[in-house]
């Protein structure tokens, strides 16, 4: 009997080593078949393409981006710049933030100034602004007035290049000009404006439309509408061009361009030009009761301040109370059915 379980012993510590040894093996595959997975995952990846670095990157990128946007943020500030001795510009806003990597500046309710290369000033105002002091661009939206001199405006949005002066402002643009040779107004509204604050010069375009405000009180103003206006101040001029219209008093004229003067009605006297398909289109009064149409065509008309009247030629055309009138040049006067017929060698005076 002792025998027996001596031999039984035996056989249970036989099975105990064998299955010891097997679970030794088992881990130590275990290990071994780890180790080269991860060995050959390491040889694969460079194929299979770059590791962005994972949550490690994301943390390298949002360090950085964090560095790149550090910024100063300032209260009721006021912000000066001069370059080489010279005013450059000073703005003052309700806040401030200064982007020091980017070179920018955010403001809100901004106001402040610029100067321009022969001193002038350029002042603005406006709900928020952006300064980009590497590309010399100030951006400003919201309620924005602007006064270059002898330009004042206000619109949406206002857009000022430094080094090219010049300041564009978009939607809902209304001006006010003047110009201290006549001591008259023009006021202008549209949808786009360029005033060169350096140069007397602006540019309108889209649903241009104003009116010549004469500082003599016995001149009445003249109305106008373009798609393009380019006034020289300098020259005393305005340039229309794009569905022109002039309005004085009960005349409307039309045309595909035209011109204003400014200055003293040139020497011969010229208040406006127009050029190109005219139509013009005028009440009159017959025997001072009976309101009448008159409408005329030509290819150029002039308007004449120091008599009233206007001047037709290039095949000029009048019709009026069914009746048609032809000649080399034709002179409407206003607020009277008379019409001047001159041709070659004739000088008539017709009236209905």
């Amino acid at each position: 009997m002792t025998k027996t379980i001596r031999n039984l012993k035996l056989i249970a510590d036989i099975v105990r080593s064998r299955y010891n040894n097997d679970v030794l093996g088992l881990k130590q595959n275990i290990i071994f078949s780890t180790f080269m997975f991860f060995c050959a995952l390491l040889f694969v990846i460079p194929f299979l393409g770059e590791w962005d670095g994972g949550v490690y990157n994301k943390s390298i990128r949002d360090r950085g981006r964090a560095s790149a946007t550090q910024d100063s943020h300032f209260s009721q500030a006021r912000y000066y710049l001069v370059q080489e001795n010279k005013k450059k510009y000073y703005f003052q806003a309700s806040e401030l933030l200064l982007n020091n990597s980017l070179q920018k500046s955010f403001a809100n309710l901004i106001k402040g100034y610029l100067y321009t290369s022969k001193g002038d000033q350029v002042d603005f105002e406006g709900d928020k602004g952006v300064f980009d002091e590497k590309l010399g661009d100030l951006m400003v939206e919201g309620s924005v007035v602007m006064d270059a001199g002898d330009t004042k405006g206000s619109a949406k949005k206002m857009h000022y290049l430094v080094d090219k002066e010049t300041a564009e402002l978009l939607g809902d643009v209304e001006t006010m000009t003047f110009y201290p040779v006549e001591k008259d107004y023009v006021e202008v509204k549209g949808e786009y404006a360029k005033v060169f604050t350096d140069d007397n010069k602006v540019l309108f375009r889209d649903q241009v439309r104003g009116k010549v405000r004469r500082d003599r009180k016995y001149e009445e103003s003249l109305h106008f509408s373009s798609q393009y206006l380019f006034m020289n101040l300098d020259t005393g001029r305005m340039d229309l061009s794009g569905d022109v219209s002039v309005k004085k008093q009960l005349l409307t004229a039309n045309s595909r361009r035209g011109e204003i003067f400014l200055e003293n009605y040139n020497k011969r006297l010229k208040y406006f030009a127009l050029y190109d398909d005219v139509r013009v289109e005028e009440q009159v009064l017959v025997g001072g009761q009976t309101p009448v149409k008159r409408r005329a065509f030509s290819e150029k008309l002039e308007g004449m301040m120091n008599e009233s009247r206007v001047t037709l030629t290039g095949y000029p055309k009048v019709y009026q109370q069914g009746d048609i009138i032809k000649g080399s040049k034709i002179i409407l006067r206003e607020n009277t059915e008379v019409i001047e017929v001159i041709d070659a060698n004739t000088n008539l005076m017709l009236k209905e």
